[in-house]
């Protein structure tokens, strides 16, 4: 899962560098990168994105077993034993994703409920 309050510390970070060093190239494209994500999302900055309830980013590949981990956490069953175990995870997570929406960064996608 992508973290926007890591997001936010990184940019934190690269702008402390720049200020003392003049950072480099990398640098402005990653912050520029960031901020942009923030935007995308809706936000006025990284900063503001990271404060508060901010949205999970769950990785596309990631995405089956975070809906599998949600499924375990609204009920007390184990999800391990039949018929439980039986469930067609990958066609449940095709499923959840008309419940939100994707986003793309740093060449992945992710997935969030906006």
């Amino acid at each position: 899962m992508l973290s926007l309050s890591d997001l936010a510390e990184e940019y934190d970070d690269l702008r402390m560098e720049q200020d003392e060093s003049g950072g480099d190239e990398l640098d402005s494209k990653r912050m520029k990168q960031i901020q942009e994500l923030a935007t995308e999302l809706g936000y006025d900055n990284i900063e503001n994105a990271s404060r508060g309830e901010s949205p999970d980013l769950i990785e596309e590949g990631d995405f089956e077993d975070y809906i599998r981990d949600e499924a375990e956490a609204m009920t007390d069953v184990d999800m391990s034993v039949w018929p439980f175990n039986c469930i067609d995870w990958e066609r449940a997570a095709s499923d959840a994703q008309t419940d939100y929406s994707s986003v793309e960064f740093d060449g992945d996608t992710y997935y969030y409920r906006g």
